[in-house]
């Protein structure tokens, strides 16, 4: 898309400007015109445009890509891996639901990074492509994250009550009723702050650095109407899901160590049996503890391993959220800006790690695991190999 250089201007950021007609708000077509507004090119401040733009190249849209690809495969392989197993076991369905709504977080940060390739053929193209997806798509990469958040808390708590009433937990969360829960789960966390997507539009503007037609972002109808009112809400959802989540497998990590060493201790001190038979309160307090199983303690191990790695993802981000609520130019378009990408650049980095390194916690962890995705990588070699074979003879 061209545009004649000599009779447009070259303007990068707008705002919205409300006219009514003459009769009143209640009785007017309500028009909308776009102006520039030169306050915004106080939004480099801390971090400059050109300094801005290489970070963002190198660290968002090339590593945060290749990174995302790596966890999608690993969350896919995840998937593939429970569903083999089967979902009478709760476990297996809390953590397909997790590495389901990794994907869709995923798969929304390829797409916007896809801009860093298109930018090598089309650098308008690219620019274009990218500030598409930062309007429409960034924000459902963060409901996808929240969803996946709140569902690692309910595997937190899940699990810190099987440490401490094991047979109470098999026989109330049944597999049908952690699939009703993870449903519920995602579908609140999800209408609670989806009206998020509404808050930016594009535009077509002419740049001059590239003399063609490039897509930009600016705030839409709805913003100009209810955005005050929704941004202070989605801020403190954006920070609550983060909060809830953060505190809530804190406790239940420190639940779950103490009730684990607690039954370290218990083993380790191998009481006879004459001496519980002789001792009446030591067969009380015998009876009284809750007995792991060998595969529901090392199950429990796992999951605090997986449960420490969402905790050390959601401090950045917990600290990221809370300063844009202390700090309102702290936010897209504001005096901060550039700052406000570079730190949540860096939380996508921490992110997509912790995506990328499910898969490795799995496999390591859990001999089930580690066995079933085995045999079907096996017999994804023989099928290939068989495949090869036939069409070498025929």
């Amino acid at each position: 898309m061209k545009c004649d250089i000599s009779t447009q201007t070259n303007v990068a950021f707008y705002t919205t400007e409300r006219i009514e007609g003459e009769k009143g708000l209640e009785n007017s077509t309500t028009i909308f015109t776009v102006t520039f507004n030169p306050t915004l090119a106080s939004r480099t401040a801390i971090v400059s445009d050109e300094t801005f733009t290489i970070f963002a190249m190198i660290v968002d849209e090339w590593m945060c890509l290749f990174l995302a690809l790596i966890g999608t495969f690993n969350s896919f392989v995840c998937i593939v891996v429970f569903a083999r197993q089967g979902f009478k076991d709760t476990v297996n369905i809390t953590m397909t639901t997790i590495a389901f709504w990794e994907i869709m977080k995923l798969a929304c940060a390829i797409g916007a990074r896809l801009s860093g390739p298109i930018k090598l053929v089309d650098l308008a193209l690219g620019t274009s492509w990218k500030n598409i997806f930062i309007a429409n798509i960034s924000y459902f990469h963060g409901i996808c994250g929240n969803i996946s958040y709140m569902m690692a808390a309910y595997v937190a708590v899940e699990r810190s009550v099987c440490v401490c009433f094991p047979f109470c937990v098999k026989r109330y969360f049944t597999p049908k009723v952690t699939f009703i829960i993870c449903v519920s789960i995602s579908v609140t966390v999800f209408f609670l702050v989806v009206p998020i997507l509404l808050i930016f539009e594009i535009v077509w503007v002419c740049k001059e650095d590239y003399r063609s037609m490039v897509a930009e972002f600016q705030h839409s109808t709805f913003y100009h109407l209810h955005g005050d009112v929704f941004l202070s809400y989605y801020k403190v959802m954006a920070i609550l899901f983060p909060m809830t989540s953060l505190f809530t497998m804190v406790i239940s990590t420190c639940v779950i160590t103490y009730q684990l060493q607690r039954s370290s201790r218990f083993r380790l001190q191998g009481l006879p049996a004459r001496s519980l038979q002789d001792d009446p309160v030591k067969k009380v307090k015998d009876r009284s503890f809750p007995r792991l199983t060998s595969r529901d303690r090392q199950i429990v191990k796992q999951l605090l391993v997986l449960i420490l790695a969402y905790i050390t993802n959601l401090v950045p981000r917990f600290v990221h959220f809370l300063a844009s609520v202390l700090v309102p130019e702290y936010y897209v378009m504001r005096i901060y800006n550039n700052i406000f990408w570079c730190v949540i650049y860096c939380v996508y980095v921490v992110d997509f790690l912790n995506s990328s390194s499910m898969l490795f916690i799995y496999f390591c962890m859990s001999s089930n695991f580690r066995a079933t995705a085995t045999r079907l990588f096996q017999s994804a070699c023989v099928t290939k190999n068989t495949l090869r074979s036939f069409s070498e003879n025929a």
